[in-house]
């Protein structure tokens, strides 16, 4: 429930199995620049959230840029989710490095604690030596730890926070070493939707898979298999 938040040129650091050890976190807030800053730390380096489940006031998160910024050791480079009740739009992240990190980009919801995510830009990305995902999108996230008031198939906050994740831009992405490029786990009844993938070039274990997706764009998209 913030404005006008400028972090620039800070060191996060957190021991390395903090689990729940996020280095920023934009929640419910508004007008945010992240620059020139290095995170190392335990979970999640930048993750943009709004509300937990159920979020009554729909406060969104918007118009956020992330620039400049280098991440090491951390469960993503940058996330969205799980918690993203409010929505968000209008995000850009780009110039950054994301070095020894688990996961890349990575983009997260479930039923019950989701809403409309749109209007995000990633560009100018280069990785190296990603534990697992260079860029997953996944909306059954941690569904195990929902409380159960939220699982219920009946229940009307459920109906009402259900993820859509659409219109995103990932461009002049690099990774050089990763378990797996690209995961898309989408939600039948709301799949993940229009998602540009644009100059990406990735060395990597293992390639892409696409479930519960629609029109996703791929363009010079190329993915070099490791040989193990």
């Amino acid at each position: 429930m913030s404005e006008n938040i400028i972090i620039d040129r800070i060191l996060v650091k957190n021991p390395i199995h903090a689990y729940y050890g996020d280095g920023i976190d934009i929640d419910s807030s508004k007008n945010a620049l992240i620059i020139n800053s290095i995170i190392d730390v335990g979970d999640d380096g930048i993750c943009i959230k709004s509300g937990k489940y159920g979020n009554k006031e729909n406060l969104l998160t918007e118009n956020i840029i992330v620039d400049g910024c280098t991440m090491f050791s951390g469960h993503a480079g940058f996330a969205i989710g799980s918690e993203i009740s409010g929505g968000a739009k209008n995000i850009k992240v780009s110039n950054c490095q994301f070095l020894g990190t688990e996961i890349g980009l990575k983009f997260k919801s479930a039923k019950g604690k989701g809403a409309l995510v749109e209007k995000i830009y990633i560009e100018n990305i280069s990785m190296k030596d990603i534990l697992k995902y260079v860029i997953i999108f996944d909306m059954n996230y941690n569904t195990k730890n929902i409380s159960k008031e939220f699982i219920n198939e009946n229940d009307q906050t459920l109906k009402e926070n259900i993820p859509c994740f659409r219109n995103f831009s990932i461009k002049d992405i690099y990774c050089n070493g990763a378990k797996q490029a690209m995961k898309f786990t989408g939600l039948s009844e709301i799949p993940i939707e229009d998602i540009l993938l644009k100059n990406i070039n990735i060395i990597a274990n293992n390639g892409s898979e696409f479930n519960g997706t629609k029109n996703i764009i791929q363009e010079n998209v190329n993915i070099t298999i490791n040989q193990i």
